[in-house]
């Protein structure tokens, strides 16, 4: 399911779960659209083609400006431009907190990719943090392993998990050649700094990914290697397993997060693909037949 998908379900069970409007009295129709089109005129900037129908203002800044999906992740952005990081330091920052606060939509086991404006130059640079498969693999061991026809051109869905499907991690790699090439001096281990704190401090669920969580626990209970079920779940004795997600608001902690983003800051790219955070990789690959 993609992260589109998942985010309108994830919508849809908490738009189910607030109360529902009460009845207006009468006049209120009339009264609510005074109100619109008023709230709709103040909304309108200069050059603005049509109102939006929100009650939302607009945000307008003069030092910069971070966005995510999650407002811990986007503080942490804010606080790496605040010390003096830039663009790019920034958006590195927010996409490791929010590998550690939205863990069912983003993480270091992905890709990354990035579009970056050289202002100087005045031109887009870009970055292709994507993973390689294994150097080994080709496509007649694939449709062997898989049982598939030998004219098959496509991985069946169904067979998304296999270790196949697997690809290296480029997000790691991406991070560190982003700061490296296009960052403001600030080191690596100081822009993952902040999402490392946040791993091993703890931070509070959010419902939207609670309910995601919720919805990969059995798959993480099914292919988890060696017990580490339990690194990404909350150990409770009225759960089925003994495991379960955590709930919106509880504060969960990822101290071995933690120690990946410290590791991978000091030591860069080079610690994550050949250091310690590599053999949970391999071993989990090799569990994944």
């Amino acid at each position: 399911m993609g992260p589109r998908r998942r985010l309108e379900r994830a919508a849809a069970h908490l738009q189910a779960a607030q109360p529902q409007p009460q009845p207006q009295p009468a006049g209120s129709d009339s009264e609510l659209s005074l109100a619109q089109s008023l709230m709709r005129s103040s909304m309108m900037g200069p050059g603005a083609g049509a109102a939006l129908p929100t009650r939302r203002s607009p945000v307008f800044g003069t030092h910069g400006m971070v966005s995510s999906s999650q407002p811990l992740a986007t503080d942490i952005g804010l606080r790496v431009l605040k010390a003096g990081g830039n663009a790019v330091d920034a958006a590195i920052a927010t996409a490791a907190a929010l590998a550690v606060a939205t863990p069912a939509m983003t993480g270091l086991g992905g890709d990354m990719f990035m579009l970056f404006w050289d202002a100087e130059a005045k031109t887009v640079r870009s970055l292709n943090g994507s993973g390689r498969c294994a150097s080994a693999l080709t496509a007649e061991r694939v449709r062997a392993d898989l049982g598939l026809a030998p004219e098959a051109a496509a991985f069946p869905l169904d067979q998304r998990r296999h270790v196949h499907a697997i690809t290296t991690p480029g997000a790691a790699a991406g991070w560190a050649d982003a700061v490296e090439a296009w960052g403001s001096g600030m080191p690596l281990a100081d822009v993952l700094a902040p999402a490392a704190a946040l791993a091993e401090e703890g931070f509070p669920v959010s419902p939207m990914s609670a309910l995601m969580w919720a919805e990969d626990t059995p798959t993480l209970t099914r292919w988890a290697v060696g017990g580490r079920a339990s690194e990404l779940l909350i150990a409770d004795a009225e759960a089925e397993g003994g495991l379960r997600a955590p709930a919106a608001g509880e504060v969960f902690r990822n101290p071995n997060l933690a120690r990946v983003l410290k590791e991978l800051g000091a030591g860069g790219k080079a610690a994550f693909y050949t250091g310690k955070s590599t053999l949970p990789l391999l071993h989990g690959s090799a569990g994944s037949r």
